[in-house]
């Protein structure tokens, strides 16, 4: 199921589609009761309405936010390194970016597990994990 949570809008097709075909095969086998099948179908419809938004995980979703900020987080350090060292077109190390000499306060990580490469002064900060939208697009 990890092409439901990775694919959100993928998996919503699915299951709306689904839920559709399960409304539209009520409605046919109930066709000569529809007092029945009608009723019947939109109770399916429903449940499945209200169903639907649960089974698409905002983890995925939230993980990303989070390496973004992270990534914005090292591009304001590399920033501030830069003022203070005045080197253009070097590369900080990680170890340089954190406290008490740098303005990071910890090491940052990917909370899917991607690795940060944090690149050159100017140079946006990527994620392993970018072709998973985990990158910065400004």
């Amino acid at each position: 199921m990890e092409w439901l949570h990775e694919y959100i809008t993928r998996g919503q097709a699915v299951l709306t589609v689904v839920l559709l075909l399960s409304a539209g095969t009520i409605l046919f086998i109930g066709r000569k009761k529809l007092s029945l099948a009608i009723p019947t179908a939109l109770v399916v419809l429903f449940i499945g309405a209200a169903v639907i938004p649960s089974f698409i995980s905002a983890r995925p979703t939230a993980q990303r936010n989070s390496c973004i900020a992270n990534l914005h987080a090292i591009r304001d350090a590399k920033a501030e390194w830069l003022q203070k060292h005045g080197a253009t077109g070097a590369a900080p190390t990680e170890a340089e970016l954190l406290a008490p000499s740098g303005t990071l306060h910890h090491s940052l990580s990917c909370p899917r597990g991607g690795v940060y490469n944090f690149g050159r002064v100017g140079e946006n900060p990527s994620c392993t994990l970018s072709n998973k939208g985990h990158r910065l697009d400004d």
